[in-house]
């Protein structure tokens, strides 16, 4: 939520470090993340942060097999995803995982943002 960020750049020095010692509230916060132009910019940065953390060998892009994964009693040859294929369809991944980042913000961020918001009409 809003808070919780506000929180994490107050305590959290990895947090200060990214926010240049800059401690915006709660409110500034939740408007840029529903922002209509920062719902675009963010849906493709985070696609973009991916790529380059497998680019950069910080996270495996091998990771990409388990989504394939076929977990099954009859386990055989067939039953797993080729890194070829992986390679193949790497545009319709980049397209999959905007789709879940779209969901993460669907279920969880945008429901802590109405309960921010519910605080904050209820205060004033």
């Amino acid at each position: 939520s809003g808070r919780q960020i506000q929180n994490m750049l107050i305590d959290s020095i990895r947090m200060r470090y990214l926010s240049q010692e800059q401690f915006p509230n709660f409110r500034t916060i939740n408007r840029f993340r529903v922002h209509p132009i920062m719902n675009d910019i963010l849906d493709h940065s985070f696609v973009q942060f991916r790529e380059l953390l497998v680019q950069s060998g910080l996270i495996s892009g091998s990771a990409l097999y388990i989504d394939g994964t076929k977990i099954e009693a009859d386990a055989n040859k067939y039953s797993f995803v080729w890194k070829k294929s992986i390679l193949k369809y790497k545009d319709s991944l980049d397209q999959k995982a905007l789709e879940n980042y779209q969901q993460m913000v669907e279920t969880k961020i945008l429901p802590e943002l109405i309960d921010d918001l519910k605080d904050e009409l209820s205060i004033e």
